[in-house]
């Protein structure tokens, strides 16, 4: 058994090596491989470094980038057709190893289960709850939480001042998915406060910290980098948040039983399969990925229209000037909207990359074949940025979303929710719930950049979103 193992942790390391060769990728620096490339960036650019290798192999004819950092291969496929090979591979569902970081909060849900039938099952149990017959109920849900971000606004804009609108934001969202996911109300935009906020941002913070600085992975270094006691801090934060209104739901459910079912955990709940920790687990998920993901969203959104007000002009006399913004069917007539949501997400990807570990070796179309073990990173920052896709990729243009120019792409060139089986399983709640604070906003207000802030980029968050 051990010599059976040495020889298969010998013959993945040798097919690393080759790898590391064989594939076209930005220059090395010994072992450290793009470490020292990388050790001085953040989040604000980060991806502009990404964007810059993955065009400079383009130019080289290549499909596929190699980034190698500290003894971890990340191997990137650069166009539509070589993420399709993944995407739609029904076998590679596995996660790429910076996700395991999220275990101890998450556990193995949804958004982590490696085991296939398994994970199919708990995907079944909770599709249900995103079909489009449940979203007028949410919808309503949206509308009421908006309309106190929009009271908020009033209130903050009467001062003449600018004033950054990112953390109401946030607060609107994390009301709307606890009032969907939960049945509560967090009032967290009437505090102006939450800590499951303050906590979940923190943990985010020191996710980056493991994600681009693997040498942190060791547990020496890990014992002086005074990282566990936060972690360990914020994580009771976020457990008993949602552990907390799990055991009084069920115990209300236990003595109302015949009451509707009104929210996310009352469907959990009936399910005799799920413990409270699984349920919790998949509430997190849910939690975090909706608030968070959205909120990035929104205000990518805003400050692309922000910088670009022929378009804000245009949202407006077109589509919100008449508009009461009461009906579903009154939002399904924003259709340059949704052409202009959909090119900032282009733009500006809300979750700028993901991973898959592969289980089996990958031949990739035309490339090499990638061996099993192997990290393939799929960046919408990069895809969405391909010259030979999207002309002139760092013009805002919501008309490359028409249907003629939809037409001219691969499915795969556009996915800033991921694709295929594996996709973001609440992806219609969170459009719809961004389609709707995006609207009701710019029908009350002007967005303007900020004071000192016109020639600057927005920060991709990237260490806050899930998928």
């Amino acid at each position: 058994m051990i010599d059976f193992a040495r020889l298969e942790f010998v013959q993945l390391q040798k097919s690393m090596e080759f790898l590391i060769f064989q594939i076209p990728g930005p220059k090395m620096h010994g072992i450290l491989g793009n470490v020292p490339d990388l050790m001085d960036k953040t989040t604000e650019n980060l991806g502009e470094v990404l964007k810059f290798w993955a065009n400079e192999q383009r130019g080289n004819g290549s499909r596929i980038m190699r980034v190698f950092l500290f003894g971890n291969l990340f191997v990137w496929p650069l166009d539509g057709e070589m993420t399709k090979v993944i995407l739609e591979n029904n076998e590679e569902l596995d996660k790429g190893e910076d996700y395991r970081f999220f275990e101890p909060w998450i556990g193995k849900g949804l958004l982590l289960e490696p085991n296939i039938p398994r994970w199919k099952s708990h995907r079944k149990l909770i599709q249900p709850v995103f079909n489009f017959s449940k979203l007028p109920k949410y919808f309503e849900i949206f509308k009421k939480q908006t309309e106190i971000l929009i009271d908020i606004l009033h209130e903050k804009s009467s001062k003449s001042e600018f004033f950054d609108i990112f953390p109401h934001i946030k607060f609107c969202l994390l009301d709307i998915v606890a009032d969907a996911a939960l049945g509560i109300q967090t009032n967290s935009q009437i505090r102006n406060f939450h800590e499951y906020i303050d906590a979940c941002e923190e943990f985010s913070r020191i996710l980056i910290e493991f994600s681009f600085k693997p040498w942190l992975r060791n547990p020496i270094f890990y014992k002086f980098s005074g990282f566990e006691a936060k972690i360990e801090e914020n994580l009771r934060v976020l457990k008993d948040f949602s552990m907390k209104f799990i055991k009084e739901r069920r115990a209300d459910v236990e003595f109302h039983k015949d009451q509707e079912k009104c929210c996310f955990l009352d469907h959990l709940l009936d399910s005799p399969d799920l413990t409270d920790e699984e349920i919790r687990e998949e509430i997190d998920t849910l939690i975090f990925g909706g608030h968070d993901t959205t909120t990035s969203s929104v205000a990518f959104a805003l400050w692309n229209i922000a910088h670009n007000p022929d378009v804000q002009n245009h949202i407006y006399q077109e589509e919100l000037q008449e508009n009461p913004l009461e009906s579903r069917e009154d939002f399904r007539a924003l259709k340059y909207l949704d052409r202009v949501l959909k090119e900032s997400k282009r733009l500006t990807p809300p979750i700028p990359f993901f991973q898959r570990k592969l289980r089996k070796s990958l031949k990739l179309l035309d490339q090499c074949e990638i061996p099993a073990g192997s990290t393939i990173s799929i960046g919408p920052i990069i895809l969405h940025s391909n010259p030979e896709v999207f002309k002139n990729p760092g013009i805002f243009d919501p008309d490359r979303f028409l249907p003629d120019e939809v037409s001219k792409r691969s499915a795969f060139d556009f996915v800033p929710f991921s694709a295929g089986i594996r996709n973001c399983v609440g992806q219609n709640f969170g459009l719809l719930n961004e389609k709707v604070i995006v609207a009701k906003i710019l029908k009350e207000f002007e967005v303007l950049p900020g004071e000192d802030y016109g020639f600057t980029v927005p920060c991709l968050e990237a260490k806050t979103t899930i998928l």
